[in-house]
């Protein structure tokens, strides 16, 4: 015959099984739901601070475009780049500073030619292709002057030709003439507006 344990003793032991039946169904739904629950809670955190920062970021953004008017406005201002307000402006006026300038350094002017503009990072590069007869002195007044010229004009190509002139008319003397004709690329900037 089989020993029944005592009434104590199955009451302890059905207390045992409900504590065991808690803790099992504590392991299996209620601490994985607690350990996102706060695992969401730090990530909130995180993300409040770091909404924090880009709203600091986001009201500082006046105070930078306010601060970038100023320096396109000094830019603008400092005579370094053609003032026209189109390209096609900027352009004819850059010629004509050209001119000016080889007719100044004592040369003639052969071609003057536009070429294609190129917009990048708020600018206009205005390119111009030039070809003059000149000698040595007048080249270096020339490139003198260009150098120091307002608005800036850059130098991108220099070619130099020289000629072959006949010294003598009945024999077949010849030398390099004084006179070069000179070819340049120069380029000068303009700054884009809110085209």
């Amino acid at each position: 015959m089989i020993k029944t344990p005592s009434l104590f003793v199955r009451r302890i032991s059905a207390v045992g099984l409900v504590f065991l039946a808690i803790a099992v169904s504590y392991e299996l739904v209620i601490a994985p739901i607690v350990f996102d629950y706060r695992a969401g809670v730090a990530q909130l955190e995180k993300d409040a601070a770091l909404l924090r920062r880009y709203q600091k970021v986001a009201l500082s953004v006046d105070e930078v475009e306010a601060l970038s008017r100023e320096v396109r406005k000094g830019q603008a201002l400092s005579g370094v780049f053609l003032s026209e307000s189109t390209d096609s402006l900027a352009a004819a006026r850059l010629q004509t500073l050209l001119g000016q300038i080889v007719t100044a350094a004592g040369g003639d002017v052969r071609s003057l030619q536009g070429l294609p503009v190129v917009v990048r990072d708020g600018l206009s590069r205005i390119p111009m292709r030039l070809q003059f007869m000149s000698d040595i002195r007048g080249l270096s007044d020339l490139l003198y002057r260009i150098e120091s010229s307002q608005p800036m004009i850059f130098v991108d190509q220099l070619q130099i030709r020289t000629r072959l002139e006949r010294t003598s008319v009945r024999g077949d003397d010849l030398e390099v003439g004084q006179n070069f004709l000179i070819e340049l690329v120069v380029s000068s900037y303009r700054l884009r507006g809110e085209e």
